[in-house]
């Protein structure tokens, strides 16, 4: 049975992207692990889960693309959130750390709000705030 999904980001600039995560996204550190290869760090925000790995041999860097869906494959992660402040709070406080606002927030259906960011090295997320019905079931 599988309980969580644990998403992993290779990073290139490590104080910039873990003060990114801990301080504007929410995440909490749980974990620095220090391998042959690199430093694997484990941040957890409620039920979400990450790690980032910051390998010890050089990463390309960025290649930026336009639209952000454009080269397809696995292109970014989504953050559920409780309510719809907190996408335009977390939009607004990624713009000004040195990320992006690729998407302003906007209510894309009935019950929905979301947005799309990308952290200081381009890496995207979605953020979504659905209306929670009474069973229990999200919008």
């Amino acid at each position: 049975m599988t309980t969580a999904l644990e998403a992993g980001l290779v990073g290139r600039d490590e104080p910039t992207l873990c003060a990114f995560y801990t301080e504007v996204m929410g995440f909490t550190l749980v974990d620095r692990l220090e391998f042959d290869v690199g430093t694997v760090y484990k941040l957890r925000r409620d039920a979400a889960r990450l790690k980032i790995f910051f390998p010890r041999d050089a990463v390309d860097p960025v290649s930026e693309v336009q639209p952000w869906f454009r080269t397809g494959g696995w292109r970014y992660a989504a953050l559920d959130v409780t309510e719809f402040a907190a996408v335009d709070a977390l939009a607004a406080a990624a713009e000004a750390a040195h990320g992006r606002v690729l998407m302003a927030p906007t209510n894309h259906r009935e019950g929905a709000r979301t947005a799309m960011i990308a952290d200081p090295e381009g890496n995207a997320w979605e953020l979504l705030a659905e209306v929670v019905e009474a069973d229990g079931e999200r919008g």
